[in-house]
Order: structure tokens, then sequence, then C-alpha cells
């Protein structure tokens, strides 16, 4: 079953024994920025993977409820520099946009 919201370019495709994850997903600066609440779960739990063929960012949760969501993201994005970092319960995956528009300093 794929979800999408038209006012939002991102959306969550779940998977078969997915629970529902809350997330926020935002364009700021030229960069893609992802938050996902990941209550009571460790980085030793989390599986990141990010597929350019269909712009997608798989989150997969180990343990006694696993969970795998994927999440598409409408730009394509710095797939190299995508960085992916967990705090306090949240998961934050951030990434430039490819070719974003941005300021260009004159010399």
């Amino acid at each position: 079953m794929i979800i999408y919201r038209a006012h939002n370019p991102y959306y969550w495709s779940s998977f078969e024994g997915a629970s529902s994850l809350n997330y926020s997903a935002k364009e700021e600066d030229g960069t893609v920025r992802i938050e996902v609440e990941v209550p009571g779960i460790n980085k030793e739990q989390l599986t990141l993977r990010y597929k350019s063929e269909d712009r997608s960012i798989s989150i997969k949760i180990s343990g006694d409820h696993p969970t795998e969501k994927k999440l598409y993201i409408s730009q394509d994005i710095q797939e190299e520099k995508l960085k992916a970092s967990l705090a306090l319960g949240i998961l934050k995956i951030t990434a430039p946009i490819k070719n974003a528009d941005r300021t260009i300093q004159i010399d």
C-alpha cells in the first residue's frame, strides 16, 4: 500500500508487518531534512539504505517488533553526502539536493 499526500512531496510505502512511524520531512537551504521518531531504538537496531533508482530511503528496525518503511524523496539528492544521526529517539537524515538553487558569492 502506498500512501501519498499531494501537499507533501514525501510519502511512506508500507511493508509487511510495518507499524506507523511519525516523521517530518522538509527542504531547507537546498537540503532535504527528515526526522523520524524511533523511541527506545538504538543505532544497532537500525539499517538505512538509499536507492537512487526510485529515490527512496529504507529504514529497517530489528528487534521484538521488526518494522521496515520506505520514504520516497521527490528530488535528486547528492547521495555521497547523505548523513544520518540518532539522538534522544529521533533519527535525523540529511542530504543536499542536486542542482539546488543557491546564492552565488561574487569575488
